[in-house]
């Protein structure tokens, strides 16, 4: 993961690129490239982007 990441970079955005490129998220977690503080904002970053992506969708089958 540290390979992967270019300067400026944060970790949340080098597993969003792989999560686009088909990395699991299983692949990084306890693979020691993230800290545990990373790997839990990265969580809550995604589960705020699914809660979202659910919300815009039931709109649309309204």
């Amino acid at each position: 993961m540290r390979k992967s990441k270019v300067p400026g970079e944060s970790y949340a955005d080098v597993i969003r690129r792989g999560l686009k490129r088909g990395l699991r998220l299983s692949d990084v977690a306890g693979s020691r490239t993230i800290t545990t503080e990373q790997w839990r904002r990265t969580q809550k970053v995604l589960k705020s982007a699914n809660l979202l992506t659910r919300k815009k969708l039931r709109t649309l089958h309204q």
